[in-house]
């Protein structure tokens, strides 16, 4: 299990709960243009893995890290429903999802420290637009000893070579493999 694989597994589970909303990624930090781009398809969600804990020995002897998510929802005025409330009861549908799901996956434990918030500010309200964050931490198993655990998260390649050393590539993915057309 790896953070990436939990959020990617997340994401699947927020797009079936909510066919009709625009769900996605973003990899970082939001700011007012990259909001006011979303907003402009809307309603939306991005789902997004906001941060690490310290790993920890778990009881089973199996290596936790405990990962932090956030699902932030943007709407704007419709008509026939405005934006505030619309993307309350999409925070509230979004708390209600996350509440103990373990999104299908073995080694996931269940979600903690579940906190949603208004995230309102007067330039987002002159851009028409409403958001809330929905935040949790959810930990995953990573294996018995610090090198299984490693290995796990060795997929990552930087300009077509291994990130930790030692490591091969994987299987079957021709662009990593060294072999080429």
């Amino acid at each position: 299990m790896t953070p990436l694989i939990l959020r990617d597994a997340i994401l699947n589970g927020f797009k079936a709960a909510f066919p009709k909303v625009d769900v996605g990624t973003h990899a970082g930090p939001f700011h007012f243009e990259t909001l006011q781009r979303y907003g402009a398809r809307a309603p939306a969600m991005r789902v997004v893995l906001t941060g690490l804990d310290k790993p920890s020995l778990y009881n089973s002897g199996q290596w936790v890290v405990p990962c932090h998510f956030a699902v932030v929802i943007i709407t704007k005025d419709v008509p026939g429903l405005d934006r505030d409330a619309a993307v309350t009861a999409l925070a509230t549908s979004s708390s209600l999802l996350v509440g103990t799901n373990r999104w299908g996956l073995a080694g996931v434990a269940t979600p903690e420290n579940l906190d949603a918030r208004n995230e309102y500010d007067e330039t987002f309200d002159k851009a028409g637009l409403s958001i809330w964050q929905v935040a949790f931490e959810q930990a995953i198993l990573m294996g018995e000893d610090i090198e299984a655990a490693i290995g796990q998260l060795s997929a990552l390649w930087v300009n077509g070579e291994a990130f930790v050393n030692g490591v091969n590539p994987l299987p079957g993915d021709p662009a990593m493999s060294g072999g080429g057309a």
